[in-house]
């Protein structure tokens, strides 16, 4: 946080939770542990948290970080769904609050078409998390979106990073993963309102020359 954590003060309601510690470290320094513990809000109340479970992962999202849990409901929809600023119409991914381009805070919520090219890739050997395991190799994808490509620059384009997965969503082989490779959007539903946007291959024809690591 930087300077920024010093200018963090806690609700009344909140320290009144949380005991002062034996060890002299201060109310503020244990609120903070204790909002990420268990999602407090500011009123000292706790968070509605959706409690999806992923692989054997809990994902949990904050009631307050609304641009992540409204994309992910809305993907329950099975629509991939961007936020674009109303100033200058251009469409951002992560969904942020302010537009990176103009730093405007209005915005909507905009339809995309979910098809697009693998621009980059990675291939998992060695998975963190032991959900992971059995699909092991397996590749992540950062696929560049048809829409709004070239914008506002030449060099820069809406891209997205998500699984590579088969259209019954399991990990798609190694030796199929290549840059510039055409792909579409597909959605896991994990929950009444969280789905999770992946990508699986289509038979389109590829965008430029097509790259994948050797070996």
């Amino acid at each position: 946080l930087g300077d920024a954590a010093n200018r963090l003060r806690p609700h009344p309601a909140q320290l009144k939770l949380i005991p002062l510690p034996p060890w002299g470290r201060g109310p503020q320094f244990e609120l903070k542990n204790e909002v990420l513990r268990r999602g407090l809000s500011k009123t000292g109340g706790e968070l509605q948290m959706p409690n999806v479970e992923y692989r054997g992962m809990n994902l949990m999202i904050p009631e307050n970080d609304s641009e992540w849990r409204e994309h992910f409901k809305l993907a329950r929809g099975h629509k991939l769904m961007l936020r674009a600023c109303r100033a200058c119409g251009l469409m951002r991914y992560p969904p942020t609050h302010a537009c990176p381009w103009c730093m405007a805070l209005e915005w909507d919520w905009k339809e995309v078409s979910g098809k697009g090219h693998i621009y980059s890739y990675e291939v998992v050997h060695h998975a963190i998390q032991p959900g992971f395991k059995e699909w092991t190799p397996y590749a992540v994808v950062l696929v560049e979106l048809d829409e709004q490509r070239g914008k506002p620059t030449d060099d820069e384009a809406l891209r997205m990073i998500g699984n590579l997965v088969t259209p019954d969503g399991k990990a798609e082989a190694e030796s199929k993963v290549a840059i510039g490779k055409r792909v579409r959007v597909v959605f896991q539903d994990l929950s009444e309102d969280f789905a999770l946007p992946q990508f699986t291959l289509t038979d389109e024809p590829p965008v430029g020359r097509v790259w994948s690591l050797p070996g």
